[in-house]
């Protein structure tokens, strides 16, 4: 706990005014502990075969993301004795898809793979980041939130539309055009959006993380109280013909980044599993890449408005 805390404080130095999120990703031991805890595999296995033990689980690649903590907004105690409302610090409500939909529906894959070739890492450790934009149909794209502290429902933080899976082909071929001019990473659903109704607030204590499939639209609700909130960015993946390009410069940043901040002795047998450090260049066999011209992907999402979406 207390090595935790001393992390937390840390990540507090870098935060933006707005008290949201870490500008890089987090390399520091306890956020690499919670990587490789078997727990953690354990959970996003079970999604990945849906219980079925003949359905055999791959390898899979734990991501290198951000943190995040949002500040208390409300009766604040300050050591003045004072008590505060502080609603500069609230986030904007926002819910929105961390994938670009045409891309990641497309059966003409080459844009996917060029976006995982165009990843280089080293001293780019952003790109830990990006490669959590980039998904196909074709494989699973699962993503999680790691609670590092209670989160009540007035606390701020993850909410999400349940359920939306189950509507979100129909959604795609209804709106394809429009959504075939977006070329940002991800997309961002506008305030007025109708989807904002169906939105849900998720609370969990901490230590609880909530996966979900990245078609989900999720975002995040401003925090309303006293307590803080923090969590973890975490997704597991595998190892597919689209990214396996860049399994020896992720692997070399990797171990750059467990040097720096001197997690080795930390590091155990799955840990070097999930981190891809054992990992060769094996990759499961997948047809049907296509060889039309990819367009340039920018940074930020895009933005659907209006009601009629």
């Amino acid at each position: 706990v207390t090595s935790l805390l001393f992390v937390l404080l840390l990540i507090l130095l870098f935060l933006t005014l707005s008290g949201q999120i870490s500008r890089a990703p987090v390399f520091t031991p306890q956020a690499m502990m919670n990587r490789q805890n078997p727990r953690l595999h354990e959970a996003f296995s079970l999604f990945w075969n849906r219980g079925n033990p003949e359905v055999e689980i791959p390898d899979l690649l734990v991501s290198h993301d951000r943190l995040c903590i949002y500040r208390p907004t409300k009766d604040v105690l300050f050591p003045d004795g004072s008590i505060r409302n502080l609603a500069r610090y609230k986030i904007p409500y926002n819910i929105h898809l961390d994938i670009n939909p045409t891309q990641h529906a497309a059966e003409d894959a080459t844009v996917i793979k060029e976006r995982w070739e165009a990843l280089k890492y080293g001293q780019r450790t952003n790109h830990f980041i990006t490669e959590n934009n980039i998904g196909h149909h074709t494989y699973h794209c699962l993503q999680g939130v790691l609670n590092l502290a209670d989160n009540l429902e007035e606390d701020g933080g993850f909410v999400c539309v349940p359920g939306w899976t189950k509507h979100y082909a129909t959604w795609l071929e209804k709106n394809t055009d429009y959504l075939a001019s977006i070329d940002t990473p991800s997309v961002q659903f506008d305030s007025s959006h109708w989807l904002n109704k169906y939105a849900r607030r998720i609370s969990m204590r901490a230590g609880s993380i909530v996966i979900f499939d990245s078609r989900t639209a999720h975002g995040a609700g401003p925090n309303n109280s006293s307590h803080i909130r923090c969590a973890q960015f975490i997704k597991m993946f595998a190892v597919t013909e689209f990214n396996s390009c860049i399994l020896q410069a992720r692997k070399a940043t990797i171990e750059q980044q467990m040097r720096i901040n001197n997690f080795l002795p930390h590091l155990t047998p799955l840990g070097r599993t999930v981190f891809g450090l054992d990992l060769t260049h094996k990759t499961p066999a997948r047809q049907g890449l296509g060889r039309g011209s990819a367009q340039g992907g920018q940074r930020g999402r895009g933005r659907i408005q209006g009601q009629g979406w």
